[in-house]
């Protein structure tokens, strides 16, 4: 037989369960934001994780090769990124994420252009295994 604080505490776990549950959109909010801590934090294998193994960058740049320059990048310098606008469309699978950012940069040699830039992109997101992984980045407008 249970007793009554069994049954509370299995009612209370049941509760909190369905209360804890993430919109998608919510959770690519959040691999995105760790992205951008890892990034300013110089951390490039971390920020490496988010990508997925069928992940296609600018000018054909696979996951190996993306993580490589960023490994190189945040040898070289410090990133800052300021985020000035987000849109996220998310489905239980697959979301689009559009960005518009200042990058600014700081250390011995200079990997992007300028100082500081603003920069856009769009960001094709999917689901693998439960973790939110960046499949496609392109520069926007």
């Amino acid at each position: 037989m249970i007793s009554g604080r069994t049954h509370l505490a299995v009612l209370t776990l049941i509760a909190c369960m369905g209360c804890t549950s993430e919109s998608p959109e919510a959770q690519v909010k959040r691999a995105f934001n760790q992205c951008i801590r890892d990034l300013e934090g110089g951390n490039g294998a971390a920020a490496a994780e988010i990508l997925s193994p069928a992940f296609e960058g600018p000018d054909g740049m696979d996951r190996n090769a993306a993580r490589l320059f960023l490994l190189a990048t945040l040898k070289q310098q410090r990133l800052g990124i300021t985020v000035l606008q987000s849109h996220i469309e998310a489905r239980e699978q697959d979301a689009n994420q559009e960005i518009s950012v200042v990058v600014t940069q700081r250390g011995a040699q200079s990997v992007l252009p300028d100082e500081s830039s603003r920069q856009a992109f769009r960001i094709k997101w999917e689901r693998r295994k439960g973790e939110w992984r960046v499949k496609a980045l392109r520069q926007g407008n």
